[in-house]
């Protein structure tokens, strides 16, 4: 039945918690659990749909690829297919200002919106009532928009909202990491309903994601009330920002002494990585219209090329080139077209390491003769050096696995004698 394979998916942590099997779910019978996975209750029919679009379990690049850009899929090429590139950010000074990096995504879904090419946009914003956690809506307006501005670095099961917008009249956008983008593509594949209601997709760049737990352990680290948090931010102030909490009183408090990329996103990706996000070999959303990424492109000296809000597009699909062009022409949005590969080599580093470690591991799998995700590709060469890095890097992991142990790291490396740490490591990373 479909309620023990589903069951069987989240047990063998292959669950990307996408909500993609609810979105589907033609009898609501799926709900999600306080960690966001999915749960089925006695309504389920056993229609097997949640499993045929299950992107936890299996997404085949090869034909989607081939289904979307009429290309073949190169596992060398992390980037995937794209036609242009850019660096550009929003002419919308207070989105600019407001964003994590640059404020294109939501200059392009309020430009959609008010041009009346779409009805409303999925996007993850703040909980109100819960402003330390992050939910999934169907923003209809600009103000809505507006409030879903800014990363939001935990799970989310954005996919669950695509069986509202099956009852929903209009065209719409879908904001999502590459998980998300993988289910819909899936669920687009078998719903005519679902692929003509969802006028773009639009996807973020993603290393990986951590657990809930990170922002609730850094609160309690800076001893933080609950009951006095207004607003969470992830990437709040000047890029590339910091997570912090404005409190009801107006007050506004960092929960860490460096900067989200120097210092606290290296040490949570460690202590509170997703497991799950392990074996993804797709860091750039390939499969969306759009992708967009940070531009954390440095000179010799490490320092940020791209100051001020600014944002990496790649565009993939003719409608995607659609949109930029209009929205450029029209000064919603600014573009510095890209050429060759120098301007984003970090960024393609990154993805490259995200992809090989996780063949690492699927190979790992393999051998264990364990449940692993299918991706329909020959597995890479792995070399030695391969292995020995993927290695180190499980070691670092092993404190996300004790609780006690793992709050005591984080007093240290978030307290003022964690950035001796933070700039240590900096050093030794750009010293020549």
């Amino acid at each position: 039945m479909s309620v023990n394979k589903l069951k069987n998916i989240v047990d063998n942590d292959l669950c990307v918690r996408c909500g993609t099997c609810a979105g589907v779910c033609p009898v609501g019978a799926i709900t999600f659990n306080d960690r966001n996975y999915p749960v089925s209750n006695f309504l389920c029919t056993d229609c097997g749909r949640c499993m045929e679009v299950c992107p936890g379990i299996d997404v085949n690049f090869p034909d989607l690829t081939m289904q979307l850009f009429s290309k073949k899929f190169e596992i060398d090429e992390v980037l995937g297919f794209f036609t242009n590139a850019y660096a550009g950010y929003a002419l919308d000074p207070n989105v600019r200002a407001n964003a994590s990096s640059g404020g294109i995504i939501t200059q392009l879904l309020i430009y959609l919106l008010e041009k009346k090419i779409i009805d409303g946009a999925i996007v993850t914003t703040m909980d109100p009532k819960l402003p330390w956690e992050s939910r999934a809506i169907i923003a209809k307006t600009k103000d809505e928009l507006l409030q879903s501005m800014q990363s939001r670095y935990t799970i989310v099961p954005v996919n669950q909202l695509l069986s509202k917008i099956r009852q929903m009249e209009g065209k719409f956008a879908l904001v999502g990491l590459p998980c998300h983008i993988h289910g819909f593509r899936k669920l687009a594949d078998i719903d005519p309903i679902i692929k003509d209601k969802i006028y773009l997709a639009l996807g973020i760049y993603c290393s990986m994601n951590l657990e809930q737990e990170a922002t609730l352990d850094l609160q309690k680290i800076s001893r933080t009330p609950q009951n006095k948090i207004k607003k969470f931010e992830y990437r709040g102030g000047m890029w590339p920002g910091v997570i912090r909490v404005t409190l009801k009183n107006g007050t506004t408090h960092n929960l860490h002494y460096s900067n989200y990329k120097d210092g606290a996103f290296n040490y949570l990706s460690r202590l509170y990585c997703a497991k799950r996000c392990l074996y993804c070999i797709d860091g750039s959303s390939e499969l969306a219209d759009i992708s967009f990424a940070d531009p954390w492109v440095q000179d010799g000296s490490g320092e940020w090329t791209y100051k001020g809000g600014w944002t990496l597009v790649f565009q993939r699909t003719e409608k995607g080139g659609e949109l930029l062009t209009r929205a450029e022409e029209d000064h919603a949005i600014f573009l510095e077209k890209l050429y060759g590969n120098s301007k984003f080599e970090r960024f393609i580093h990154n993805i490259t390491n995200k992809r090989k470690m996780a063949f690492v591991r699927l190979s790992k799998l393999k051998r264990k003769n364990k449940p692993k995700p299918e991706y329909h590709l020959c597995n890479p060469t792995i070399t030695i050096k391969d292995q020995l890095k993927e290695y180190f890097f499980s070691l670092t992991l092993i404190l996300s696995k004790n609780n006690r142990i793992r709050k005591i790291v984080m007093k240290i490396l978030f307290s003022r004698t964690g950035i001796l740490f933070t700039k240590l490591r900096i050093f030794l990373k750009y010293r020549t």
